[in-house]
């Protein structure tokens, strides 16, 4: 049983890049983080993540865009068929994230 982690964004940008690593365990696929870089809100690393498969669940380690601001493309990409991953985060990041989303 390992782990693999994969940098989908924020390893190779210096300064303002976004936050986004994939961690699969088992048969589990956990994004750690759902950033898009929030001068010019690509979503192209999210995007190919979805194409390739479902995801477990998403773990939010901060409530600011470069670590979640990709949260409404995989809502739209899983909303309506049943297989949403759980969105995992504190009470602060949980509610701070809903704001900064607005």
């Amino acid at each position: 049983m390992g782990v693999k982690v994969t940098p989908l964004g924020g390893a190779r940008e210096e300064g303002g890049g976004p936050r986004c690593y994939l961690l699969e365990l088992d048969h589990h696929r956990i994004l750690l983080d759902a950033g898009v870089c929030p001068i010019t809100m690509d979503t192209s690393h999210i995007d190919g993540l979805l194409a390739s498969g479902t995801l477990s669940a998403v773990l939010l380690s901060h409530y600011d865009f470069a670590h979640l601001g990709g949260l409404p493309v995989i809502h739209k990409h899983f909303h309506g068929c049943g297989n949403m991953p759980v969105i995992l985060g504190t009470t602060p990041i949980m509610h701070l994230g809903r704001q900064a989303l607005l």
